[in-house]
């Protein structure tokens, strides 16, 4: 199909498409209907529509949207204002200008946003959705997806399952929402959230907390003021610079801290809190937790079993790195907490790795994620 407007197809083109329709006037839009098609227009205010399978359709005019029908094909836009959109599977949909915005509904396919308020989207599993700009978020909904933003408060979220999420510049979260994901946030002020289980949420700058929620989850900063929390149990919480706090909320989970004045909590049972840095403080308040810390303030709660067989806590104990507790003098990076009988006393490496058997395949992993 071609317009009356149609321009001259070169041998090359007759080669590529069985069909070609071309516009370069205002108000001129252009539409194919076969497929190995093309459909391009040059000037404002006019659309382009593709219907067929393995095709192609341009614009190059501000509020002149693009969209393809057919798997296999592709959507470009290069002007503002100009929405963009690939409905079929293994589809591209492409924009470059400022409130462009891109989308594809089918699996397998790429959405790409470049200029400012240009957000773009993907629908279908294992596709990848990218921007860079500002203001422009980027979200993947399928399950296998990637979403990624390159601009300022630009956030980016992955709803399904083994997704992953990303951003690189200030002011930017990210999160994720499914199961074995992965969420980063790589400059200041960006906050990172994973919300199922088996995930990672991870920061790299200043005032750029990190969380995660679901069970088997790790939480990582590194950055001046950068939190981290994981409420799941058997997860791991760590943090790298100063002021930069810890806290695990699950049973078997573990928080670490290294940096000036950088605290760390664990509040389920069996669990470690470990820190390393001037003027940190240490705590465990779970039954059957361990402490350890390089210098500091450590603080750690002692429980007992009541005649009808109850779990209660006895008292809290605190002290300083060098000082006693109940008899027992706390030095530099080792690990001390309550045994069974109720004894404060240091622990071995293999009574920890018993502690969280249990939780691990093997002893090597275990060493591995408690840093023994």
């Amino acid at each position: 199909m071609e317009t009356s407007n149609s321009k001259t197809i070169t041998e090359g083109e007759k080669t590529r498409y069985k069909s070609y329709s071309y516009t370069e006037e205002a108000w001129a839009p252009s539409v194919t209907l076969n497929d190995d098609s093309k459909s391009e227009t040059k000037i404002f205010r006019s659309p382009s529509v593709t219907f067929g399978n393995k095709s192609e359709s341009n614009t190059y005019g501000v509020y002149s949207p693009s969209v393809t029908l057919g798997y296999k094909s592709c959507s470009y836009i290069k002007g503002g204002s100009s929405p963009s959109a690939a409905l079929g599977d293994y589809s591209k949909s492409y924009t470059e200008g400022g409130r462009s915005s891109s989308a594809t509904l089918g699996d397998k396919s790429e959405s790409s946003t470049e200029g400012r308020c240009a957000p773009s989207a993907t629908l279908g599993g294992e596709s990848k959705s990218y921007t860079k700009g500002w203001f422009s978020p980027s979200a993947a909904l399928g399950n296998k997806s990637n979403s990624e933003t390159r601009g300022r408060l630009s956030p980016s979220v992955a709803l399904g399952d083994y997704s992953k999420s990303k951003t690189r510049e200030r002011l930017s979260p990210s999160v994720t929402l499914g199961d074995y994901s992965k969420s980063e946030a790589k400059e200041d002020f960006s906050r990172s959230a994973t919300l199922g289980v088996y995930s990672t949420s991870a920061t790299n700058g200043v005032y750029s907390p990190s969380a995660t929620l679901g069970t088997i989850s790790d939480s990582y900063t590194e950055g001046i003021c950068s939190p981290s929390a994981t409420l799941g149990y058997d997860s791991k919480s760590k943090t790298k610079g100063d002021h930069a706090h810890s806290v695990t909320f699950g049973l078997k989970s573990q928080s670490y801290t290294e940096g000036k004045e950088s605290y760390s909590v664990t509040l389920g049972w069996d669990s470690i809190s470990s820190t390393k840095g001037e003027g940190a403080i240490t705590c465990a308040f779970g039954k059957g937790s361990i402490i350890r810390a390089h210098e500091g303030d450590i603080v750690i709660a002692e429980y007992y079993r009541t005649e009808e067989g109850k779990i209660k806590r006895k008292k809290i104990h605190a002290a300083k790195v060098g000082e006693e507790i109940l008899g027992t003098t706390i030095e530099p990076d080792k690990p001390y907490g309550f045994d069974e009988e109720g004894k404060f006393r240091e622990f071995t490496k293999e009574e920890i790795l018993e502690i969280f058997k249990p939780y691990y395949k093997n002893s090597r992993t275990i060493l591995e994620k408690l840093k023994l």
